[in-house]
């Protein structure tokens, strides 16, 4: 879905340039267009046509071939209208006609109005297109001619309807279309034009709405669904935007039909499924990441099976790309089991082909690429009461990590793994009737919703177009420069941090981001941050050098040593080193902050835990005192030589005391904690206004929205983000409460409550469970009863509030006592009476 709309996006740009510019121009922007969507032509347009499929403009998830992306560009330089071909199935055979009984009625009244309130983002994106038709439709009827980029223009604008409504159905967006669409139409058949002038405006219409032809109304026969006036979100057939226009030229009052639901017949019930194996399907997503990882693989594993070691550089990509693989699924141990499969498959071609030193080589390089796996999926336990099977489950059976497996294959190619599985219920009874079964499902169009991830990743490549495309259509190609690193940022901006001139927010914003990426993009995470630590220092002993050739084997060659002999103390040395200390602050949420583990001992050797005390601003201190100074790590102490005998031996009985049950402590991932900081840094920006009053904009109350849904869905602990939302959300309710009163806080905790609402949605619509008891240790679990709504309550009559939790009673243990327990010295610790026998 995400490649046709960027395959549809990249259509949208070509019309747009053919219909302003031409010549060189055209071609260098057509050519800089090509370059950016390439990806398009190495998994979607390379489309072949399979047997059986017929074509159809109707979108599916299949493209015909021959239409790449410089086969379409043609295309819509010679037709700007041209759309592309999609592989479809047959049409099925035409389905029974309704009973004769059945007849629509016609209203008389205005069209049914979706019973559902629209969310502020659709409203807020039907008044745009509102508006936009309104203006556009008053210049089709002077007789203006519709330009390609106008109509590609609006039939964004519907698909910005369609694809971004929070409703509970995608269909509510479509359905305030198709009623939007209607109702205009019903007011042009109803003008004073001549039929050219209604004809033209129709046909443009009808070309803005388009999308609705390819996702809605192409609705088929239900038989024996009851036809109804109420919108729901199924449309009855016979119903596209063409034949709207010749039912409302008949009968001005037309309203649509909808399919209404059905009520089940008597003594009919729904037989309960067998359990079925784990064949969910493979998202877009995680198919399009397993093919990198081929491509990837293609490349680099001739070099192996030749005997070259795999690099560092090689060893980061590769599990790089094995990362993304099972982590950006939404079904994650679905895709460790294809990464999991797909490294068994490439051990039977390596023992297949090579042996000896190149099987050898090659396998190691293998187990480095794949080690993800050995750190989360093949580590597994076996749990008790499971069963092995070789059925694909979501859990492995233990003791088959990489190296195992590819011991086994080598020793037996047909080997497959075993999987942990439930044992075979016990069948069930009574059976159900045998003449009752569940139909198949009439195959479905694709019209899966859009994510808001997909949607975001758009929205960044047109903004980064629109800066780009201007310079493309002067002439300019597309040049490397566009993506810059580290070291060359740096060389740019740090001329004007030691002249004194503060860091700006957008520099800030770029460096950290740099710094981010080189943190987090690393296969061995702690050794990046640490060369960024190491690259901050040299910065700091000299803010302004020159580095290059072979010395520069890290990051940097160090700087002139030296900065207070460069650069005395006073406002500029102050202003350059915050610049600094603002573009490294990641190394102080994640890798300076850290604290001293008992039994560890101070070394001058790099590791992988810094000692305590040595911050950004602490660092820079101690370098001002002395530009030689280096940092401490925390290092293992030297073990202990095992005593060979007597006193010096551990006493046999000396044991591991079992650990008290810790509450929920899990580490936040980079990615949750990232994600958290874009949605304090953009609070930061926009509380200002909330608090003078200001009512939250459509376009903040959506900007919000998706920055908290990407920290709650992108965690692999989904319930711990959702808690530290929830708690980050009670912060600013603390904060707004302490500060500001009346109509302010009225209107800043209005807009709280609209930017977190998915929380209300998802995490404090709990239910109390029997059994559980409420306490204040965060758990997955909330308490009922403690919406947004009531939290900012609470903590405005208590600022010291927090939520309660529902968590496991304690388990205790009764202790019998007898009814000699008022014998004080007579009974023993379990209550029971001590009998004294009198010594004769």
């Amino acid at each position: 879905d995400a490649e046709n709309q960027c395959y549809t996006l990249y259509l949208d740009y070509c019309r747009g340039i053919y219909g302003q510019f031409g010549g060189k121009e055209a071609k260098t922007a057509i050519r800089a267009l090509q370059t950016v969507f390439k990806y398009l032509d190495q998994h979607f347009t390379n489309a072949k046509d399979r047997p059986g499929m017929v074509r159809s403009k109707q979108p599916t998830s299949k493209l015909c071939a021959g239409q790449s992306l410089k086969t379409a560009a043609a295309s819509i330089e010679a037709d700007p209208l041209w759309i592309p071909d999609y592989q479809v199935s047959p049409a099925p055979a035409a389905a029974a006609p309704a009973p004769t009984s059945m007849s629509r009625q016609q209203s008389a009244t205005a069209p049914v109005t979706l019973s559902r309130t629209a969310s502020l983002k659709t409203q807020s994106n039907l008044d745009q297109l509102e508006e936009w038709i309104s203006t556009h439709t008053q210049a089709w009827w002077n007789g203006e001619r519709a330009t390609p980029e106008s109509l590609a223009q609006g039939h964004y604008l519907v698909f910005t309807v369609c694809s971004q409504s929070s409703e509970a159905s995608v269909r509510g967006g479509e359905m305030r279309c198709y009623q939007l669409y209607v109702d205009h139409v019903r007011e042009i058949v109803s003008s004073p034009l001549d039929e050219a002038e209604i004809g033209n405006v129709l046909t443009n219409l009808q070309k803005v709405f388009r999308y609705l032809d390819q996702h809605y109304t192409n609705a088929r026969n239900r038989p024996g669904a009851s036809i109804t006036k109420e919108p729901t979100s199924k449309l009855a057939p016979g119903q596209s935007l063409k034949d709207v226009e010749g039912l409302l030229s008949a009968d001005p009052s037309w309203t649509p039909d909808f399919y209404g639901s059905t009520a089940p017949a008597p003594d009919i019930y729904r037989a309960d499924s067998a359990p079925q194996p784990l064949t969910r399907a493979t998202s877009f997503r995680t198919l399009n990441n397993i093919g990198d990882l081929k491509g990837w693989m293609a490349e680099v594993a001739q070099k192996w099976v030749q005997g070259e070691e795999i690099t560092p550089a090689e060893a980061s990509e590769g599990h790089a790309l094995v990362y993304r693989i099972c982590t950006a699924s939404s079904q994650p141990k679905d895709a460790e089991n294809q990464c999991y499969t797909l490294y068994l498959d490439y051990c039977r071609g390596i023992y297949g082909q090579f042996g000896g030193k190149e099987a050898k080589n090659t396998i190691r390089a293998l187990q480095t690429v794949f080690k993800y796996l050995d750190q989360h999926f093949t580590n597994a336990k076996d749990r008790p009461g499971m069963v092995r099977s070789k059925q694909p489950t979501s859990k492995l059976c233990s003791g088959q990590d990489l190296k195992t497996a590819a011991a086994s294959i080598e020793a037996d190619p047909l080997w497959i793994p075993d999987y942990q599985a439930s044992p075979a219920p016990a069948p069930a009874s009574p059976q159900a009737p045998a003449n009752l079964y569940r139909a198949d499902s009439a195959p479905q169009t694709l019209t899966r919703a859009t994510s808001f991830r997909t949607l975001n990743n758009i929205a960044d490549l047109k903004g980064w177009l629109a800066e780009k495309a201007t310079a493309w259509t002067g002439g300019e190609s597309a040049t490397p420069a566009d993506f810059g690193d580290l070291k060359g940022w740096m060389a740019e901006v740090a001329q004007k941090w030691v002249q004194g001139e503060e860091i700006t927010p957008a520099e800030a914003s770029e460096g950290h981001a740099l710094v981010y990426k080189i943190c987090t993009a690393s296969s061995q995470p702690k050794d990046a941050e640490n060369q960024c630590y190491t690259l901050y220092l040299d910065y700091c002993r000299g803010i302004y050098g020159q580095f290059g050739g072979k010395e520069a084997k890290m990051l940097y060659l160090d700087y002139v040593r030296g900065i207070g002999d460069q650069m005395p103390d006073g406002p500029v040395r102050s202003a350059a080193i915050r610049a600094l200390q603002t573009v490294f602050k990641y190394l102080d949420q994640h890798f300076t902050n850290t604290k001293d583990r008992p039994g560890m001992v101070i070394s001058k050797l790099p590791t992988s835990k810094l000692c305590a005390g040595q911050s950004l601003k602490e660092a820079a201190t101690a370098i001002f005192k002395d530009p030689q100074w280096t940092v401490d790590y925390q290092a293992a102490p030297a073990p202990v030589l095992e005593a060979s005998s007597g006193e010096d031996a551990e006493p046999a009985d000396l044991s591991r005391v079992p650990s008290a049950p810790q509450p929920l402590t899990r580490a936040t991932s980079f990615k949750t904690l990232n994600n958290i900081a874009d949605l304090k840094g953009w609070m930061a920006e926009k509380a200002v206004v909330w608090t003078q009053g200001e009512a939250i904009t459509p376009a903040e109350a959506s900007e919000g929205h998706a920055l908290v849904y990407k920290i709650c869905t992108e965690s692999s602990q989904p319930k711990d983000a959702e808690n530290q939302c929830y708690t980050l959300y009670l912060d600013y309710c603390r904060g707004i409460c302490g500060e500001f009163c009346g109509k302010s806080r009225s209107a800043a905790l209005r807009a709280l409550q609209v930017v977190f609402k998915y929380l209300d949605q998802h995490f404090t619509n709990a239910k109390d469970r029997p059994g559980m008891v409420r306490s204040k240790q965060p758990t997955s679990k909330l308490c009922a009863g403690q919406s947004l709504k009531t939290a900012a309550a609470s903590i405005e009559a208590d600022p010291l509030w927090i939520p309660d939790y529902q968590s496991a009673p304690v388990r205790t243990c009764l202790l019998y006592t007898s009814d000699a327990a008022d014998e004080e010295d007579s009974v023993d610790l379990g209550g029971r009476r001590i009998i004294k026998k009198k010594k004769k």
